[in-house]
């Protein structure tokens, strides 16, 4: 199990005591730092849905609306409800994002991990099809970049994305394009045996990934000289 798969399945299963789950949150710190701050909102949620209701609130609620107006009635129970729907989907949505925001490079790791591209030797493909690919996003490639062996769309966060598999000396370094995703500087990272730079762009974000032993500073100066912004 991945730390995609992790976080997807604790989202929707915080009780699980699922093998694979178990084994993955005791050998990775950024997940079990996830899982801890979701059961924390659990429970403050929980907690906060236990507040004593005094006993006379449903008589002085129904002795309040006796003198109110239908239609005022109407429009204001509804505001009520809109409001406090609003408030929980704002602090579900802040919760998740502080989490995303911080752990885009364990994100794009799982990513790639899950992909799982195989090697495809010395086989490439036309730029054309790169351009069908990155264009759409924003991006260009001049030929000079060098032989690419894939390109395909795929999503990071639910956005659109762009994913590129390059040859490597050891194996293929995958890099993406992410037009969604902004950061302030450049992040250069090791982690689960992977070498991983987060560059910011103009438009978004690109991130390599490689194992340990790839010379991923060369693609990066290699993509800063070919990239065209549209």
């Amino acid at each position: 199990m991945n730390c995609f798969e992790f976080r997807r399945h604790s989202l929707s299963d915080p009780d699980t005591m699922d093998n694979e789950w178990l084994h993955h949150m005791k050998s990775c710190t950024g997940c079990t730092e996830f899982y801890s701050d979701i059961k924390n909102f659990d429970n403050k949620l929980f907690a906060a849905m236990k507040i004593d209701v005094p006993e006379n609130l449903q008589s002085r609620l129904l002795l309040q609306q006796s003198f109110t107006p239908e239609s005022k009635r109407s429009a204001t129970t509804y505001y009520a409800l809109a409001a406090s729907l609003l408030v929980f989907i704002t602090a579900v949505f802040m919760t998740v994002w502080q989490h995303d925001n911080h752990d885009l490079n364990e994100l794009v790791i799982a990513y790639v991990e899950g992909v799982n591209v195989s090697n495809s030797g010395n086989s490439q493909i036309q730029y054309t099809d790169v351009d069908q690919i990155l264009q759409p996003l924003g991006i260009r490639l001049d030929s000079e970049f060098g032989p690419i062996q894939a390109a395909r769309p795929c999503y990071i966060r639910g956005k659109a994305a762009a994913h590129l598999v390059l040859p490597g000396a050891e194996r293929s370094i995958d890099v993406l394009y992410m037009p969604s995703e902004n950061i302030e500087q450049r992040i250069q990272i090791i982690a689960h045996d992977k070498k991983l730079i987060l560059i910011p762009c103009p438009k978004g974000s690109l991130a390599i990934v490689g194992t340990s032993g790839e010379e991923l500073a060369t693609v990066e100066r290699r993509l800063h000289l070919a990239a065209n912004w549209l």
